[in-house]
């Protein structure tokens, strides 16, 4: 599957592998790009900031915050010491402990930071 990220953290074909984006993407953040910084602490820092979450057909949360997708989720992974990887699907996450952290899109292409932790779905959807 060919992917890349767009500036904005959109989804979308391209001419490059995930992996090659998400190498590029840590290399940036191994050299501490100030595009990369936001006020996120941590994942569980980013679903409080949400602010009061939604219940969402399957028990699913979800909320809100502003900012540039792709830089919150590199930004996380780094904060955690965990290494971004891609799925079958194309989808790049990352795990640490019992929680997994994905970057995708909603159906109306808002991008979406998904976190699962320990089965406990959280949808934080980023403008």
């Amino acid at each position: 599957l060919y992917l890349y990220l767009q500036e904005g953290g959109h989804l979308a074909k391209g001419t490059r592998l995930a992996e090659e984006v998400a190498k590029k993407a840590s290399s940036k953040i191994a050299k501490g790009s100030k595009l990369i910084q936001n006020p996120y602490k941590n994942v569980d820092h980013l679903i409080e900031s949400a602010g009061k979450l939604e219940r969402k057909f399957g028990g699913e949360m979800q909320g809100l915050i502003k900012g540039n997708a792709n830089h919150i989720f590199h930004n996380l992974a780094q904060k955690h010491g965990a290494i971004i990887q891609v799925s079958e699907k194309g989808v790049p996450f990352f795990k640490y402990g019992d929680t997994w952290v994905h970057l995708t899109s909603s159906s109306q292409k808002i991008p979406t930071i998904r976190i699962n932790k320990a089965k406990k779905i959280f949808k934080i959807r980023v403008q």
